[in-house]
């Protein structure tokens, strides 16, 4: 069986690696790939941090903005690999993607001990492959109600906390992120339902790793591990005192990460505007339950079966499931955060009802037929899937603008790592703000949704400098203002003031140094 789950990491591996070798392969001439096919605006985030790492650096500065603010201990996973990129001297990109493929890999097998610990081997790898590859029929919106797509397009195609698929096709934290729940989850189960050796140590580690990597999930972490403890001294699987003291052991050190990150973050109003921008918020109910369709229906039988039986082994798959179902809606800024892995106790809770109930029925009533019925319901599981891959790989061809970068944009971004400050200070437009930091690790006045601070005046007004009617007073005194060291201007024309000195110039790419 491991032979098997093996194959579909690697399955796993290749399908969520081939979109961006065909993007690298079909790169257009004048053009570079930019490495990024989803959610390019937080894979440039997370190079910018990458960045600071490759230059010694361990705690994190905002770089989407000229704002000075201290340093703090955040995003460490991102800075990590900039410590690699160093040690190995490899390109950031490249680590990135190892990286990528190493925690894919990782998640598939932490995964797999998850599930194997509720359900059958047989019924474990294909929950494994529903986990991995399940999607939703949402997408049916397109055909039945269009009017409802064109503000909230079917999740499936877009939420990357929702799909363990998606996620992590994309980021590679996020593939982390879920092997962290999905360990974290089992010691739970583990240390909770017999105090097994060393499941409390486990516990701590991933908790630990998910403080790191994904810190909103300590509070379903936590909410799940009381509720277990709680259960499990009731029907005395465990014994009050070590219940408890284990639960107040964990209890403290997330205090004590929770505590630092809540001071850090509200101790400096750069930080405090991060902190409130950085709000993720469910769609309507009904995108969720066309979105996870083909599990959720089954899950939900499942958890009745379960409640109705009292089977107290499934405690912990049934308590992750309700509690996110919880926090999706609970007053929080982050709603959708929550749903990253939430297809594990999902696809578990799924095959317990189709294994026990749903296929014996099937047997019984359609005999050499339910086969065909099993077979439906894969397809109908995973279809969604197949049509995001589909996508991705079209994606060059439909919409390269975003994909990739002209031979004048990275020359440019060549020159300024070469020839500006560390510290410098640049200006452009919110698309070229992401890259700036990304590709030289210099810090731009504009460039990300969450990091730049103030972000909505901020772009306004970095529109009006660039509006050709904008009076060069005011754009020299929001240059001084904003401690500005270059002005990045591409395909608009450039004033021609005294305080704007040419730099730099390669096609409808021109760089201004300004003069104090």
């Amino acid at each position: 069986m491991i032979r098997r789950v093996g194959l579909a990491a690697v399955l796993m591996i290749a399908l969520t690696t081939l979109p961006y070798l065909i993007a690298l392969a079909a790169t257009p001439p004048g053009s570079v790939f930019s490495s990024a096919i989803l959610d390019r605006i937080d894979v440039n985030s997370h190079l910018a941090k990458m960045e600071q790492g490759e230059r010694g650096a361990w705690l994190y500065s905002l770089l989407f903005t000229d704002r000075p603010h201290p340093p703090i201990a955040i995003q460490t996973f991102y800075i990590a690999l900039g410590h690699v990129a160093r040690w190995t001297g490899l390109s950031l990109i490249l680590v990135y993607h190892l990286a990528r493929i190493v925690c894919v890999g990782l998640m598939v097998f932490a995964l797999w001990a998850f599930l194997t610990h509720y359900l059958t081997p047989d019924g474990a790898f294909a929950a494994l492959l529903l986990c991995l590859f399940g999607g939703g029929i949402g997408f049916v919106l397109f055909f039945i109600a269009p009017a409802l797509t064109r503000d909230i397009a079917p999740i499936e195609f877009w939420l990357l906390d929702a799909y363990t698929f998606l996620g992590s096709f994309a980021l590679p934290h996020f593939a982390a992120g879920i092997a962290l729940l999905a360990v974290g989850m089992l010691a739970i189960d583990r240390w909770t339902g017999g105090g097994a050796r060393g499941s409390l140590l486990t516990l701590w580690l991933a908790a630990l790793g998910i403080a790191i990597l994904q810190p909103f999930d300590l509070l379903l972490l936590d909410l799940v591990l009381v509720i277990a403890v709680i259960g499990r001294i009731i029907t005395r699987q465990i014994k009050p005192i070590p219940g408890i003291t284990g639960l107040a052991l964990v209890g403290i050190s997330h205090a004590a990460l929770g505590g630092y990150t809540w001071l850090a973050l509200h101790s400096d109003p750069v930080w405090q505007s991060f902190n409130d921008q950085n709000v993720t918020l469910s769609p309507p109910p009904m995108y969720y339950v066309l979105g996870y369709g083909p599990l959720l229906l089954p899950a939900i039988l499942g958890l009745w079966h379960i409640l109705h039986g009292k089977e107290g082994r499934w405690l912990v798959p049934v308590a992750w499931l309700v509690v996110v179902a919880i926090l999706v809606y609970f007053p929080i800024a982050t709603q959708r955060r929550f749903l990253l892995g939430v297809q594990a106790p999902m696809a578990a809770l799924a095959v317990f009802w189709l294994a026990d109930y749903a296929l014996p029925a099937s047997r019984r009533r359609f005999r050499r037929r339910y086969r065909l019925a099993v077979v439906g319901y894969g397809t109908l599981a995973m279809l969604s899937t197949v049509l995001l891959l589909a996508w991705l790989l079209g994606k060059p061809a439909s919409d390269g603008r975003t994909l990739y970068d002209s031979t004048d944009e990275v020359a440019a971004l060549n020159w300024i790592s070469a020839n500006t400050p560390a510290d410098a200070v640049l200006l452009s437009d919110f698309e070229t703000g992401g890259k700036i930091p990304a590709d030289t690790g210099r810090r731009v006045v504009l460039g990300h949704w969450i990091e730049t601070p103030d972000y909505e005046r901020t772009r306004s007004e970095v529109e009006i400098f660039y509006a050709p009617d904008t009076g060069d007073a005011w754009r020299r005194d929001y240059l001084r203002a904003h401690h500005v060291d270059y002005v990045w201007f591409q395909d608009t024309p450039a004033p021609d003031a005294a305080y704007l000195q040419s730099a730099f110039e390669s096609g409808s790419v021109r760089i201004f140094r300004v003069v104090p």
